[in-house]
Formats: C-alpha cells, sequence, structure tokens
C-alpha cells in the first residue's frame, strides 16, 4: 500500500514535470529568421510548416532587399541573402560545412554537383557559407508565338544570342522604324540597368573581373561597346519608368510591344507554373555563353542561437523542397528535382533554366560590390566612363589581379 502511495506521489510529480519539458521547446526564445525577395511566401510557409513539425516558433521577418546591407548584428538565427551579400558578410557567417547535419545531407561532399553554381555565390575557399535555395539565372525571353508567326524559328533565336553584336544585327529591323519596342531592358529601377550591363559585359567576353587594388577594373572600350550596344536596342531602356511593369508589357499582345526582353526566370515562373500553354507564347535562351547569375542563398550568421536547427532547416529548404517550389512559382537551386513531374515549370527549369545556371557567372566578388554598382549605375545612367570613380577604373591600360 505505501509502495503505490510513493509511486502515485512521484507520477504527480514527474507528470508536470515531463508536460513542462514538452512546453519548453516551444515557450524558448523563437527561432527568427530574415527573409528577401518576392518568394517569401512560398518559402514561409514551408517554414512554418516545418515548425510544427519540429515543434519550435519561428519569427519570419520580412527584409527589403535594400535593407539588406543592415540585417546583420540583428539577431537573427538565419538570414536569406541575395548571392552578392555572401562576399560582403565573409566573415560574419558560420561555415554550414563544418556541421554534422552537412556531412549527413552530403556524405560524399557532392554539394557542388547538387548545387551546380554554388561554388561561384556560397563558397569562400574550401568553406560554403549558406545553402542557395532559389537559383534565378538572367535570360533572354521573347514571344515565340509572334517570331514564329513572322517566319523566325527558334533556333534562329538560339544562335543569335550567342553573339551580341549579330544579335542586335540581326533583329534590330523588327523594330520597325522605331515604331515598336523589339527588346525590353531596364523598365522598372536604375538596378536593372546595372544588371544588363553585367550580363552584356560577360557576353563581350569580361568573364575574369580583374582588381587594382581596391577597384574594380572594366576596360573602357569594353563597358563603351556594352553601352552602345543597350542603347541601340532599348533606345528608352535608361528611362526609368516605376509606374510600369515590364513583364505585363512583354505579355501584352498590342502591335508596338516589345517581342523580347531581359528578365530573371524567376519572374516568369508563376506563368509556366499556372499555365499549361504559357510555353507556346513565350520562349528563353541564355544570352551568350555566360548569362548572368543571382541565387538567393540561407546563411547562418555568427551569434545565431539556434546554429544546428536552422541549418538543418535550410538544408531542408534548398534539397527537399525543390519541386514544391517550382509548383508554386519559384526556381529553385538544385538539380535534385522530380523529372516526372509534368508541369511545364518543371520542364522550364530542366531545360533551359538548370543548363543556364551551370554557365552562368555571377557579379563581381567583392565586399564593396553595392558600392561598385552604385557608381555603375552612375557612369550608364549619364553615358560617362571617363569620371574618377572611388571603386571603378575604367581604363584598358591598367592591370590587375584576377
Amino acid at each position: 500500500m505505501y509502495l503505490v502511495a510513493g509511486l502515485l506521489v512521484v507520477s504527480l510529480f514527474a507528470v508536470p514535470r515531463l508536460q513542462q519539458k514538452g512546453r519548453d521547446k516551444t515557450a524558448a526564445a523563437p527561432i527568427r529568421i530574415a527573409l528577401g525577395s518576392q518568394n517569401r511566401r512560398v518559402i514561409e510557409d514551408q517554414i512554418k510548416e516545418w515548425s510544427k513539425g519540429q515543434g519550435v516558433r519561428v519569427d519570419c521577418v520580412p527584409q527589403e532587399y535594400e535593407a539588406a546591407r543592415d540585417v546583420m548584428g540583428r539577431n537573427f538565427d538565419l538570414v536569406m541573402a541575395d548571392d552578392p551579400w555572401i562576399a560582403a558578410w565573409a566573415d560574419q557567417l558560420i561555415p554550414v560545412n563544418h556541421s554534422a547535419i552537412f556531412a549527413k545531407r552530403f556524405p560524399n561532399n557532392q554539394f557542388e554537383s547538387v548545387f551546380p553554381a554554388s561554388a561561384k555565390t556560397c563558397k569562400d575557399g574550401d568553406k560554403v557559407l549558406g545553402f542557395p535555395i532559389l537559383g534565378n539565372v538572367l535570360l533572354l525571353y521573347y514571344r515565340r508565338d509572334m517570331l514564329n508567326n513572322a517566319g523566325i524559328s527558334d533556333d534562329v533565336v538560339r544562335v543569335a544570342a550567342k553573339h551580341p553584336d549579330a544579335f542586335r544585327d540581326r533583329f534590330l529591323n523588327l523594330a520597325d522604324g522605331g515604331n515598336r519596342r523589339f527588346l525590353l531592358t531596364c523598365n522598372t529601377t536604375p538596378a536593372d540597368s546595372v544588371e544588363l550591363f553585367w550580363q552584356v559585359l560577360l557576353a563581350l567576353g569580361y568573364t575574369e573581373p580583374r582588381f587594382a587594388k581596391t577597384k574594380l577594373v572594366i576596360p573602357k572600350d569594353l563597358a563603351l561597346r556594352a553601352y552602345r550596344w543597350l542603347k541601340d536596342v532599348d533606345p528608352k531602356g535608361f528611362e526609368v519608368e516605376t509606374d510600369s511593369d515590364a513583364t505585363k508589357q512583354f505579355l501584352d499582345d498590342k502591335p508596338d510591344g516589345p517581342l523580347m526582353m531581359f528578365a530573371w526566370a524567376g519572374w516568369f515562373a508563376e506563368d509556366f507554373a499556372s499555365d499549361s500553354e504559357f510555353d507556346k507564347r513565350v520562349g528563353a535562351v541564355p544570352f551568350g555563353d555566360h548569362p548572368l547569375l543571382g541565387h538567393w542563398v540561407l546563411c547562418v550568421p555568427h551569434g545565431s542561437k539556434h546554429a544546428d536547427e536552422v541549418t538543418r532547416l535550410a538544408a531542408h529548404l534548398a534539397l527537399d523542397k525543390a519541386n514544391t517550389f517550382l509548383r508554386a512559382g519559384s526556381m529553385p537551386a538544385t538539380n535534385q528535382i522530380d523529372t516526372s513531374d509534368r508541369n511545364k515549370a518543371v520542364a522550364h527549369f530542366r531545360d533551359i533554366v538548370l543548363p543556364a545556371l551551370r554557365t552562368a557567372l555571377p557579379r563581381p566578388r567583392t565586399k564593396n560590390w553595392k558600392e561598385i554598382e552604385d557608381e555603375l549605375n552612375a557612369a550608364i545612367r549619364e553615358g560617362d566612363f571617363d569620371k574618377e570613380c572611388k571603386y571603378i577604373v575604367f581604363d584598358d591600360d591598367v592591370r590587375g589581379t584576377p
């Protein structure tokens, strides 16, 4: 009798303790995640699903692109960053390949084969500084229906897009004496013109950026060629039209509408995912041999209070949710997709985006990349490549280090 009573007393104390232990995990400080990009809602839904399964609390905090420079030092456990920030934050991030979670997910160290462009965006020496979650790449999109009706095949567009000058000369007549905008370039923000400038520089052969001390060296002759090319193909391209929607203009069937445009693959991902006939209207090809790369990366800052948990979460999102993102209108960064999925977004990613990711190149890797792009934007807008800059030198004679 005494034994039974004793066990009852112990159980009365033990049960609340067990219940409290179960509550401790969710009562602890929540995991704080800074999310960027227009696709953050899709990612946030997957994070919420994961958090329920793990029994942890997660706070997702939206971060606008321009606020990204201030995200470090704000007690985030996981940060979603546009890939140029990785170079700027290299000494503030925990290498994810130093964790047991990384070794478990990549037992044969096949990280770079699973994420085709990862070495260009996520690595600093032998350190892997994050998991690429969205694999954006700048492509040349064209109105397949209109061009085919004009007798211009997909092969003609693909071959011409390999050579910028031949492309301009071949298609400039489609502008119909200026009555239509045949190639839509910059149409939303000043940043667009910088991205397109990088893309044309890559197509013209600027594939190995060089630095003279702290300055990025861009040959002046090449810069002028890129600038003139963009002005030739779209004279209105540097006129910022903040109230316009470039993709809407491109998809409108107006007789004076653009036949082609440069766009990030993610801009049309939802159209391919939701419209099974979209590929009959729109085609896409890489421009030049090296399209411009634009990853979104999940990285773990120093000071993260939940480094193991968020590393596990980042790997889960980047590796296990590729088809989920595709069907929701986002482009993943991994080649680990279910190709039996017949959704047109999967086919577009497999046939166009993934091969482009393998050959894509990022913007120059430097902690001063944002300042460089601000100066480059001013030079492009003013058409002035002679003025003195703090972070760029436009000079054919300056020799730098790769």
